[in-house]
């Protein structure tokens, strides 16, 4: 004959046949939460052995039970969790924030907005009004000021067009950077470029902002500063090589029409414009175009 397990409870003394039916005894019966994995007494015949049993944590313990369940505040309502999880889901939408936090937090905003409001120039009909400078009025496109413009600084741009070197994609770019985005005479910053991959930019043409498409404007302020450098030597042909004209020429049609070393002309304009933007007329813009 099969002598038959059984489990005695240790707190009570009672028996059951099988080690579930009083580990549900024990949980239920006498509310033990954390039973220590140690010693349950089981009878087979008249042997006496050990086995363990896992932890387990009740969701509703009883008042009886050996510990005490860990409560989760919320640190804006105080609304109390069971579980830290919970009060981390909870806070993240919890607008019930103390009073006086929110006061402080609204004169902080308000304080930002009057210094924002206070500290941003604007730019209207041509006009670019700031707390420190005199107002500038922006020539149209077309009609910049070049009276400025060296006669040392023209001859360099010529040099490097009559020796065609490294730096001849480079010399109108530059003439055309002291023209347009020169920030000491912001009066002819008459050009807008605010994304080297947009389509688009901004001129100022009869005393107002316009988009126009950025390949053809780009075309034709790289044209007019060829021309300008061209009859600049016309008018100086006593300080200049006499092959400058002859020069020009080639590099209109090496430069201006080759594909390649146009587009790293244009290129070459391109970043001067919108380096300058970003320095300079940012902050005066009303509105932004999208990338």
């Amino acid at each position: 004959m099969v002598k038959s397990e059984r489990y005695t409870c240790e707190i009570c003394n009672t028996q059951y046949s099988s080690a579930s039916s009083i580990w549900n005894h024990r949980t239920k019966k006498h509310a033990v939460t954390n039973i220590d994995p140690s010693k349950h007494k089981v009878n087979i015949g008249k042997h006496m052995v050990n086995i363990s049993e896992p932890q387990i944590i009740l969701d509703n313990p009883s008042p009886l039970a050996i510990d005490t369940i860990k409560e989760y505040n919320c640190r804006k309502c105080n609304k109390i969790y069971k579980y830290k999880q919970s009060r981390w889901f909870h806070e993240k939408s919890c607008n019930n924030i103390y009073e006086n936090n929110n006061t402080q937090n609204n004169n902080t905003q308000n304080n930002t907005n009057n210094t924002i409001q206070t500290q941003n120039n604007t730019t209207n009909n041509g006009t670019i009004n700031n707390n420190t400078t005199n107002n500038i009025t922006i020539n149209n496109y077309g009609d910049e000021d070049k009276s400025y413009i060296s006669e040392g600084f023209m001859l360099s741009v010529l040099s490097h067009i009559i020796k065609n070197d490294e730096k001849a994609t480079e010399a109108i770019p530059n003439l055309i950077r002291n023209i347009h985005f020169n920030p000491n005479h912001k009066n002819n910053s008459n050009m807008k470029i605010n994304n080297m991959r947009s389509q688009v930019a901004r001129v100022f043409r009869d005393k107002k902002w316009m988009f126009v498409d950025k390949k053809k404007l780009l075309n034709e302020t790289h044209e007019n500063g060829v021309k300008f450098t061209e009859n600049w030597a016309e008018e100086n042909q006593d300080k200049v090589p006499k092959n400058a004209k002859e020069k020009i020429k080639d590099y209109k049609k090496n430069h201006s029409k080759v594909y390649h070393n146009r587009k790293k002309i244009l290129d070459e304009i391109t970043k001067f414009a919108y380096i300058y933007y970003k320095n300079y007329m940012e902050n005066e813009d009303e509105f932004e175009l999208d990338d």
